[in-house]
């Protein structure tokens, strides 16, 4: 008995002999023809232009909406009347004089604007009820400013009058407003001052004192960019595994097979055919997510050159997501990338071990279903739980491996689970995809052996 343990361990020693060799091999087949180097950059470059777009036409369409001749009525854009009465505070570079010009509008003239005297301005926000009490039309706007943004918070009594939409729309007004002024369409102000109103402007709104409603950019944000990513990854993932099972089945039924079986052995064979084809599609991912990084920078500056004051609002709803979270930290994007990588690698395994039970290339397509039924169901799952808002059916995808490539990078980047439940899932993964390898390698040895 001990005999045979100790022959089982020797045996388990070299099962992945001349995986390197294999690697290698594979890896340098499949990156030398001209067609994967072309395709590698051209989308490389597409994607770079994309991104650098983004903020060119942002800058530019800015740069359009703040030529001469612009009045505050088309700025402000809205037809119906408001009568509210807006009780404000201002800590910001913005002269009383300026924030209450926005009544000259004529959807505001019904509207006035009260400062809060500098004694009651604690009172008016954090007991916005008591301070407006019986005034039911009425509203706190609290004005402060850094030196990246202005942030305009609104804060409502419990029994006001005022609706969310209502407040909303005034928020979106008084920040196309503030970005009006700043442009420098108002010609009573001088340099100094335009040079210091030119800063981000944002708001968000209180349904009740101190209590702010989550901004709709940034939810929209966390929704969209990981149904995005899943999309991609999907679509990266049916790529890639058909390569792989192509390749597993196509050197598995060569007639060379027996002369390598002399110096190599099958785990090392299966595992360095996936490895090296995994490989080389993480090589093309990380290229092309830099390309979409340089891009993005450089079509900053470009849009910073065509119009300094321009707002991107990529950036803004960014930074906005971050300050809420460890969204987009640097903690967050390293286990993000890690995640994404294994996540790959685990479905790139399931393709080698659908291809490892494959004897013929007559076979592929239906090995490539079996396949595929994993992808898609991961792929369904990661990307609608998110709009069910069920928490159960969450908790589920974040942490089930079929799912969770799909959907825990995006949200570790967005701020939507932590980064210790990213771990925790990446973890789980990692250990699926190990014994995927295992149970691939012992597969595509019992084929290897037992052929007739």
């Amino acid at each position: 008995m001990l005999k045979g343990t100790k022959s089982m361990e020797n045996n388990n020693k070299g099962m992945f002999t001349g995986f390197s060799k294999v690697f290698g091999f594979t890896a340098a087949q499949n990156v030398k023809g001209r067609g994967f180097k072309l395709s590698t950059i051209l989308l490389a470059l597409i994607i770079g232009a994309v991104f650098a777009l983004i903020s060119v036409v942002m800058a530019v369409s800015q740069k359009d909406d703040g030529e001469e001749g612009k009045d505050i009525n088309s700025i402000i854009g809205i037809e119906d009347a408001m009568d509210i009465d807006v009780y404000y505070i201002n800590n910001s570079t913005f002269g009383d004089d300026v924030i209450e010009g926005i009544t000259e509008a004529e959807a505001l003239k019904e509207s006035s604007l009260v400062k809060v005297e500098e004694e009651q301005e604690k009172t008016a926000v954090n007991d916005t009820n008591s301070y407006l009490e019986g005034k039911k039309n009425s509203l706190v706007m609290n004005i402060e400013e850094d030196e990246e943004k202005i942030e305009i918070n609104y804060y409502l009594p419990y029994n006001s009058d005022i609706d969310s939409d209502t407040a909303d729309t005034l928020g979106e007004v008084f920040t196309e407003y503030l970005d009006y002024v700043r442009s420098g369409n108002l010609t009573n102000l001088s340099d100094r001052q335009r040079e210091l109103y030119n800063t981000e402007v944002i708001f968000s709104q209180a349904l009740a004192a101190g209590e702010e409603a989550p901004d709709f950019g940034v939810m929209l944000a966390k929704l969209i960019v990981p149904m995005i990513f899943s999309l991609a990854l999907y679509m990266m993932i049916l790529l890639y595994g058909q390569n792989i099972t192509k390749v597993v089945v196509s050197e598995k039924s060569s007639k060379l097979m027996e002369t390598l079986l002399t110096s190599v052995k099958p785990y090392a064979i299966i595992s360095g055919k996936i490895m090296a084809v995994s490989g080389i599609a993480i090589m093309q991912i990380l290229i092309w997510t830099g390309a979409g990084v340089l891009g993005y920078v450089i079509g900053e500056n470009i849009a910073e050159s065509i119009n300094p004051g321009y707002v991107n609002y990529v950036s803004l709803i960014t930074d906005m997501i971050s300050s809420s979270s460890d969204a987009f930290s640097a903690g967050a994007i390293i286990i993000a990338l890690v995640m994404t990588i294994i996540g790959f690698l685990m479905y790139c395994v399931a393709a080698g071990l659908v291809a490892a039970t494959v004897d013929k290339m007559e076979d592929i397509s239906s090995a490539m279903s079996l396949f595929q039924v994993p992808v898609i169901v991961g792929f369904i799952g990661a990307y609608f739980a998110p709009m069910s808002g069920n928490d159960t059916l969450n908790f589920i995808v974040r942490y089930c491996p079929v799912t969770s490539p799909f959907c825990v990078p995006a949200e570790i980047m967005v701020g939507n689970i932590s980064i210790l439940e990213g771990i925790i899932s990446l973890a789980i993964v990692a250990a699926v995809t190990f014994g995927l390898i295992l149970l691939t390698g012992r597969i595509y040895k019992g084929k290897l052996f037992n052929r007739h």
